[in-house]
Parts: structure tokens; sequence; C-alpha cells
């Protein structure tokens, strides 16, 4: 299975003796063709809120003193956290925690140090089975029998770059530890520093941060909830939890109206098989979606789901898995496109856009991207330099309000991806343009994303779809959200620097 770290393979059913003879050989190789067009879809059938930072310690916490030396007024400053990187998780690999690795979960807390105590913060560790999935202890389909209860190699520490703290110097002796390891992060961008410290607790540890975790999911209503934004998902009537969103959130508090600003996100898919001769049209409506295991923590979800579509002819029961892993102000979706062999003698031509579809509560919002700079004002109406609108495909777009409630996506495509498809973008804001099925009729700041497949070239092809939450969003920030991947932060652990790697594509 591919590991969780590169992106979890949809993977298509299969039975343990397939088949064999050219009719199911055919029958394979078409539904993995017709396949690939889906892969993509769900990374856009999402939205997940954001909180704000908590910078104040908790009054119900009992400090730890930190031992501390005299020093010279230059090293004290070298002692003070500067780093001012508000949006990143940081994931650390057991693998790169030495001697800790092999204690119990249960023995783990994760410390800062602010004006010389010892603060505790949240984090999480998620574990990884031998063959490196994740191991998911809830839902359905859940393998949290794979649980070791300890710190493997390939497990993962979670913990968020702003709640680190000064560095506690010499390193800080806490009763009843065995061992305290100090984690350090830089930021690339300015030098700022910060620092935890990860402590392994003989006896019983004392409690947990009891702040609230960054992202509240509730499985039984499909709702997420932080401090600041609300979202819910839709239970279908047989009972599937999708990814489709029915309420979409963002509070005052982070510059948004608490009010629902899409309408849907749209897929329309055209397929043409043997040499043009037999068509195919699809929408989002022909996908089902429900998730099977999920993983919840201070830091991050993470919900497995499974998807699955009809095709005419009677072909049918295609399934295939995607992760989406929901931090506090990022949404990641890693996939694997695989393409096999034989595709391109079924598929003669594929053609796919997509793009959200907002409501008309986003009227009066606005819209920029990578190559249009110059925000547009989303009102339903086409103006002139809505009508010149760039159609090279970007690197980022953001939608945000008045106040600045803001989404910026972006995606992460492998340079080799441009030799099979050819992408290019167009800019629709007209209330009098329907494009059916939707919920309110007519289409308004619709950024449609067009895929035309130029030739099947059978491999394997990482992607990554990311949705940030900027608070308070003026144009330029973008490059807060940018920079958690194209400058992310360095981990220092015993003389070793590594990079902050949430997901890779290539």
């Amino acid at each position: 299975m591919q590991t969780a770290a590169a992106g979890l393979e949809p993977t298509w059913r299969r039975e343990e003796n397939p088949p064999t003879g050219p009719r199911c050989r055919f029958q394979r190789t078409f539904l993995r063709a017709v396949s690939i067009v889906f892969v993509l879809f769900p990374a856009f059938r999402f939205q997940v809120s954001y909180a704000t930072a908590t910078d104040f310690p908790d009054p119900t916490q009992t400090p730890i003193p930190v031992q501390k030396t005299a020093h010279t007024g230059k090293d004290d400053g070298t002692m003070a956290a500067t780093i001012n990187r508000r949006m990143d998780p940081v994931l650390v690999r057991g693998e790169w925690l030495g001697g800790i690795v092999g204690s119990p979960l249960r023995s783990l807390r994760l410390y800062r140090s602010r004006k010389g105590q010892l603060e505790p913060i949240r984090f999480q560790v998620d574990e990884r089975t031998s063959e490196g999935d994740w191991i998911f202890p809830h839902g359905k389909k859940n393998n949290g029998d794979k649980s070791n209860g300890l710190l493997d190699a390939r497990d993962v520490l979670l913990f968020m770059a702003k709640d680190a703290g000064e560095r506690a110097h010499p390193d800080p002796a806490i009763p009843g530890t065995s061992s305290v390891l100090e984690i350090g992060i830089e930021d690339p961008v300015n030098a700022g520093r910060a620092w935890v410290y990860l402590a392994v607790f003989t006896a019983r540890p004392p409690p947990l941060c009891p702040l609230p975790d960054y992202v509240r999911y509730n499985y039984e209503t499909e709702e997420i909830f932080t401090d600041v934004s609300y979202t819910k998902f839709i239970i279908t009537k047989k009972g599937l939890h999708t990814s489709f969103s029915d309420v979409e959130a963002i509070l005052p508090s982070a510059g948004g109206d608490g009010r629902n600003h899409l309408d849907r996100m749209k897929t329309r898919i055209q397929i043409r098989f043997f040499f043009n001769l037999i068509p195919l049209t699809v929408t989002e409506e022909m996908l089902g979606q429900d998730v099977i295991a999920y993983i919840t923590g201070p830091i991050r979800v993470i919900r497995r789901l499974e998807q699955f579509f009809k095709l005419p002819f009677g072909l049918h029961g295609l399934t295939s898995y995607t992760d989406l892993h929901l931090y506090e102000r990022i949404t990641i979706v890693p996939a694997e496109i695989h393409i096999p062999k034989g595709a391109s003698k079924v598929v003669s031509s594929a053609r796919t856009w997509y793009g959200a579809d907002l409501s008309p509560n986003a009227i009066g919002s606005y819209f920029r991207n990578s190559e249009n700079l110059e925000p547009l004002i989303i009102d339903g109406r086409m103006s002139e330099m809505e009508r010149h609108f760039c159609p090279q495909a970007d690197k980022w777009r953001v939608i945000y309000g008045p106040g600045g409630g803001a989404t910026l996506f972006r995606s992460i495509f492998p340079p080799e991806y441009s030799d099979i498809v050819e992408v290019q973008e167009r800019y629709v804001d007209d209330v009098t343009v329907k494009t059916p099925p939707e919920r309110y009729p007519g289409t308004i700041g619709l950024l449609e994303t067009e895929v035309v497949t130029k030739k099947m070239k059978s491999g394997r092809y990482h992607i990554l779809m990311e949705v940030y939450f900027p608070p308070h969003y003026r144009p330029g920030d973008e490059a807060d959200c940018l920079n958690v991947r194209d400058r992310p932060l360095r981990i220092r652990i015993n003389g070793e620097t590594h990079a902050n790697q949430l997901t890779r594509a290539g």
C-alpha cells in the first residue's frame, strides 16, 4: 500500500481470484481508464474551518519551573521565541526522536517554555502500520486493532508551530520523567526560532493540555467545529457520510459573515471511447461517498472516504479511497493517479471541468489568483475585466469577503503531469448562466478549471489539493499560506535538521 506520507493510492476493488479472458481483461481496463477522471474530483468537494491562535496559558494548569543559568545579554537574545508562522502544523517523524522511540504513547507530554515556566501544549501522535498506512481508531472499517500503544519510528508527532515557545537553557529537568527531548523549529524566511520539549514520564503523567482541539469533528452529525467557523457535511438518506458540504460558514471573529457562501462544487466530465464512437457524460451526482474510518486529535482529523459510482453498460462497483487531512487552517488531499497500460486503446478523449459555484451570499466578495492579481468583484455580472480573464493555469486562487474571511486554493502537480493533460481556466460570474444540477440557478464567481487529456501515458502520478483559511485576509497575505509548502519550517533535533513536510507531490 502507498504510504500515507506520499498520499494514499486510490485502490480499485479486486477479487481474490479475478476471472480471465479477453472480455474480463477489457472490462478491467475500461473501468480503470474511466476512473482516472474521477480521482481529482473528491479534492474539490470539501471545506473545513479554522481557529484563531491561543497564546495565553490556561489558568487551571500548574506551571513547571524551568531551571535556568546565568547568561550574557547576547546569549539571552538567542533564547527568545521569534517564530511567527501562524498557519503551520509541525510533523515530526518518530525515527527522528532517538531514544524516545518505543515509549508508551500514554507517557508522552509536550511542553513549551514561557517566562521561565513550562506549559503543556496540544499535540497528538498518529500511528502507522508496518506497511505505512495510517492506523484509524474509529469508523466502520477502522484498523485500530493494529495499534501497539507505543511510539514507533514510523509514527508521527504533531503540534502547531505557533504553540512553540522560548528556549529553556539548559534542557529542563522535569520530575518524574526518564527523558526530555528538545525540538527546535526555524523559519527559513526570517530565521525566526522557537522550541518545544517532549517529555517521557515513568509514572502517571500530569494532565494533558485542557484547551479544546483545534479541529473538533462529530462523526454522528458530520459537523466540524472550531472557535471561529462551522461546517456540516451531508449524510444521505441511505446513511452515507459524504464530503459534500451542506453548510460552510466563517464566523465574524475571522473576518467572515457567518453565512454559507457555497452553492456546490461542480464537476462535468465528457469521455469518448473507441475512436470517439461511444460518448459518456457524467456529473458530480453520479459519485457516491462514505466515511469508512477516521482519526481525531487536538491537531488534525483524517477522514478516509470510500468512493464509488455506476457506469452504463451494466458496469459498476468501481471503488477508490481518498484521505482528507483537516488541520486548523489547512485541508490537504493527497492522491495518486494510476493510469494502467492499455488505457489509450479504450479512451479516445476526455474533457473535465470543475470549480466552486458560489451562493448569492457571496455577492460583494472578491476573487483573485496568481495570474489575475487585480481583485474581481463577485456580483453575478461579467465585467470587461472579467471577460479578458487570463486563462493560464494558476498557482493559487483566493476568494475573500470585505471583512477578510477567505479561502485559498492551490493544486500541486508533478512536472510530468503536463505530458498527459492540458489545463486552462475560465472565470464566469453571471447569474444568467445555468449549469444544472445546482442549488441556486445561475453562476456566481465560478473559476472553471478545464482539464483536457492529451494522451493516456501509463504510470503513477502523485498530486495534492490544498485549501487554506487565512483569517482577516488582505492581498499579499497569500505568502503565509504558500510558505507552508514552498518554504517549509526546519526541524532541529539532536543536532540534525529535517524539513517539515506535510505531504508531497511528485
